[in-house]
């Protein structure tokens, strides 16, 4: 163990043994308060200004340190948008490219079910001052409007791999994704068409999926929003080794969404992950 590692233990034990040291109600008081004040505030500079992020946890803050590398063509097909653009990221996780959007100056709806991620999301909206950039709908999006379950594989803040609406089962994911279900959260779902036809949402202009295990029940909810000639483009993250993925880019080019281009950031080309791919898709023009 590094000596830089053994002193980071060091204090966190110190820390966390501070109700033994003060004992009783005071002792827990002293933690429970200074425990905010102890969140970073990871600053990140773009070419739209300095954003912050909110990292409660260790997941956060890898998220927020690796804006730039580990998927730099999220970056880059945000960056092609004009302003005023409106967005909709589903599976937003803690809202990680939905401020950095919403900082350019686009119209975010940030779609994200799991609670942990929602109170991030949230406070990274706030201390950006982005509530009239981004707008945080904590909902599962599929393909229609139900009650279910989000199967969670961790309960850590800004963690990933949930699966939605399958109810008796013990695991989620295929191959390198399968993991165990550690906690399930009630949740409703609505369709894409649904939202716009029956709640008013505005049709996006881009639509931006990263979800685990339901991309194509979004897909297939989204057939009239799809067929939009409003919406310019798709941002889609499938594994390339699924007989649906296939299927999932024909559905779109027959809407008038062809694909552009398949890519994957060099970040993953060593990891249990390296059959994912993010397709991004162009309204033919």
């Amino acid at each position: 163990m590094s000596i830089k590692k053994s002193i980071f233990n060091a204090a966190k034990k110190l820390y966390t043994g501070i109700p033994k040291i003060i004992p009783g109600y005071l002792g827990k008081r002293f933690c429970a308060e200074s425990a905010e004040s102890l969140v970073v505030i990871d600053e990140v500079d773009t070419k739209y200004g300095k954003l912050k992020y909110y990292c409660m946890g260790w997941i956060p803050l890898w998220r927020s340190q690796t804006l730039f590398v580990k998927e730099p063509e999220m970056i880059e097909w945000i960056d092609k948008m004009d302003k005023k653009s409106i967005l909709w990221d589903i599976g937003a996780n803690v809202g990680l490219y939905s401020v950095y959007a919403g900082l350019k100056g686009l119209n975010v709806f940030a779609f994200e079910p799991s609670a942990l991620n929602t109170f991030l999301i949230s406070k990274n909206i706030e201390i950006n001052n982005l509530k009239d950039n981004v707008s945080l709908f904590p909902v599962a999006v599929s393909d229609k409007n139900e009650f279910g379950y989000l199967n969670m594989t961790s309960t850590e803040l800004g963690g990933a791999l949930n699966e939605f609406n399958e109810t008796d089962i013990d695991t989620v994911g295929e191959g390198a994704y399968k993991a165990e279900v550690v906690f399930k959260q009630g949740m409703f779902s609505y369709s894409a068409d649904e939202l716009i036809a029956k709640y008013n949402f505005e049709i996006p202009d881009y639509i931006k999926i990263d979800v685990d295990s339901i991309e194509d029940r979004i897909i297939y909810g989204a057939d009239k929003t799809l067929s939009n000639e409003k919406v310019k483009g798709v941002y889609l993250e499938l594994d390339e080794t699924e007989e649906r993925t296939q299927r999932l880019i024909n559905f779109l080019a027959e809407r008038g969404l062809k694909l552009k281009e398949k890519r994957q950031a060099p970040y993953f080309k060593n990891s249990k992950f390296n059959t994912q791919f993010n397709y991004i898709f162009e309204r033919a023009k």
